[in-house]
């Protein structure tokens, strides 16, 4: 059951959307600009027009502050348009209006660059290493 305050998302597969439940069937939440998925502006919209036909799941790991505190954050970014995937996106809104402004998402995106990269500049150290053991000279 959903109750004023929660953070709540709607899971789009390659990302979650999030909003903050505003009570009386009301979300607010980046909505995306029709000319540009990349951009949007924070807005009140009814919880319909949230999900789009999906199923929306209660997200409240983090509740740091009372229903009513978060909700008035919530609307103190209505208007907000400074979209940015990375560092000001829905879940940024979201749990920031709960007190902790950050995205699982781009965490978990990030560390997961963060190891491929890792990973990459092993994998050239060691094939140079190899060839330096070898004496192959064409590739150092």
């Amino acid at each position: 059951m959903v109750e004023k305050g929660d953070v709540i998302f709607v899971d789009r597969g390659l990302y979650k959307h999030y909003g903050v439940y505003a009570g009386n069937g009301k979300v607010i939440h980046y909505v995306k600009s029709p000319s540009n998925p990349l951009d949007g502006v924070v807005k009140e919209t009814s919880l319909d027009l949230f999900c789009k036909g999906e199923p929306y799941n209660v997200d409240n790991n983090r509740k740091r502050l009372s229903p009513s505190l978060t909700v008035k954050r919530a609307r103190s970014m209505i208007g907000i348009g400074d979209y940015n995937l990375v560092t000001h996106n829905c879940e940024h809104v979201a749990r920031g209006s709960q007190g902790s402004f950050h995205s699982n998402q781009v965490n978990t995106a990030a560390t997961g660059l963060a190891v491929v990269g890792i990973g990459a500049a092993i994998g050239a150290g060691l094939v140079i290493l190899k060839d330096l053991l070898s004496g192959d000279k064409n590739n150092t």
